[in-house]
């Protein structure tokens, strides 16, 4: 039934189970603290890498001579991420860590981030009311028309055979991954959905590299004087897990609260990719709007419809099957991965710029600097594997313990690693120790808490206007 212009939108609101109002809560916050302030994080982290660089220099100074060593540094750290950045959004970057484009030459998904979204599709099973079955069907058949004209332009751009098009989109459509074919994730709605978050959760990247690298690098300045990498390994731990939390909480949980965007709301959503095809295609913008309105003009019913979901949220049922855990850590892993990498290498370029100069100006002896910087050298590197290493621990425990099982065995490792590693290295873990350790087992503990949050009750609700 149509809605007439200007009438108030229809209120359906069921209980929200409280698991729902605090994933969205937990989902909220995290996007706000790392996305909306991204650029402030890169200012944070920048200072504070350009203090660690030059600590050798400015160790014992006042504070004006320190700003004045630290200043230029801060500069060249700007100039490297700029380099940094450009890298990150390069096409040969992009292919170097994810492959080339599924359907080269056609613009499309790189090939392992394709394949990775369509096991998910599979392996995440969505259970809606049939209010929520019907508006996703509908999505479904939608994007089933746009994605199939989308295509066949591009097809065309490239200066292929109209009259091979039926073949080569029934190609594209069969094409599969772990038992889901791209057509059946298109037409089920899931495909846009998927992809959607994929391109949402990816904006957190780089902000949670910044802020773990930033933490890490200062706890390893420390232990360069101290000698002891006791609170860096514990950091590494509780950070890898909390990072799985982050990316599991947005990416997974934020399902069981799936809102059909606005227009202009999935427009700024992919602001970034759409720019950037469009900066190789000038035409794309009108190319989509002639779409959309060839859509409207071939399926006004079907246009309605779906017009009339804009700005709903559907509360589904989620089940997670064998597989899921490990897509998710795929789809996400090689971006973190790659993105340490490249300011790993930005800090090396910088310690190795301050090493000649430290052993001019500093105050240390020349041994202490050469024992400080290979130390901060060597760590820079080391903690992005152990970071890696910890967020591919936390999915495992996530994919292979069930329910507090899997709790009590993270807390248990994350409570007693740091205390070995101290016996270790000291023969004895005093308090001070034993409560650190503690702290990061509670912290350590909440993805997997959070992964029992994955289950909920259908329902729909409009929001108003």
């Amino acid at each position: 039934m149509a809605r007439s212009a200007g009438a108030p939108k229809l209120t359906i609101s069921p209980d929200m189970p409280v698991a729902v109002k605090i994933t969205q809560l937990a989902s909220r916050v995290v996007w706000i603290v790392f996305t909306s302030f991204a650029a402030l994080w890169d200012i944070l982290f920048g200072i504070v890498i350009s203090l660690i660089v030059t600590r050798p220099i400015h160790d014992g100074h006042g504070f004006w001579f320190s700003a004045l060593i630290v200043t230029p540094v801060f500069v060249i750290y700007n100039i490297l991420g700029f380099v940094v950045q450009l890298i990150v959004r390069s096409k040969w970057f992009n292919r170097l860590v994810n492959g080339k484009p599924r359907f080269f030459p056609l613009d499309s998904p790189s090939t392992k981030v394709f394949n990775s979204i369509l096991s998910c599709t599979k392996q995440l099973e969505l259970r809606f009311d049939p209010a929520g079955e019907r508006a996703l069907q509908a999505v479904g058949q939608r994007d089933e028309y746009k994605v199939e004209k989308t295509y066949l332009h591009r097809y065309l751009e490239k200066g292929f055979n109209i009259a091979d098009w039926s073949t080569s989109w029934q190609a594209i459509t069969q094409t599969s991954h772990a038992d889901a074919s791209y057509g059946e994730a298109i037409r089920s709605g899931k495909w846009n959905m998927f992809f959607l978050r994929f391109v949402s959760v990816s904006r957190l990247v780089g902000p949670l590299v910044l802020v773990t690298t930033g933490i890490a690098m200062w706890l390893v300045a420390n232990a360069a004087s101290s000698g002891s990498p006791l609170h860096v390994v514990q950091f590494v731990f509780a950070a890898g897990f909390v990072v799985g939390l982050a990316i599991f909480l947005n990416y997974t949980v934020a399902f069981r609260v799936l809102y059909f965007l606005r227009e202009a709301e999935g427009e700024a959503l992919l602001a970034p990719i759409t720019e950037a095809i469009a900066e190789k295609s000038p035409g794309f913008f009108g190319v989509n709007e002639q779409i959309a309105r060839d859509f409207r003009s071939d399926h006004p019913a079907l246009a309605e419809e779906t017009d009339s979901y804009s700005g709903m949220s559907f509360y589904p049922k989620i089940l997670v099957k064998p597989g899921y855990v490990e897509s998710v850590r795929n789809l996400f892993i090689r971006a973190l991965a790659a993105t340490g990498a490249l300011y790993a290498v930005l800090i090396g370029v910088l310690v190795l710029a301050q090493w000649p100069i430290s052993r001019l100006l500093s105050r240390w002896s020349n041994e202490r600097v050469d024992s400080w910087s290979l130390y901060l050298l060597s760590g820079s590197f080391l903690i992005q594997v152990g970071l890696i290493l910890a967020l591919v621990l936390a999915f495992f425990v996530l994919s292979k313990f069930k329910r507090f099982t899997g709790i009590l065995v993270t807390g248990v490792l994350a409570a007693v690693l740091p205390i070995l590693i101290t016996y270790m290295f000291k023969g004895s873990s005093d308090r001070t120790v034993i409560i650190s350790a503690i702290v990061t087992a509670a912290v350590a503990v909440v993805p997997d808490a959070v992964g029992e949050l994955v289950k909920a009750k259908p329902g729909a609700r409009h929001s108003s206007e």
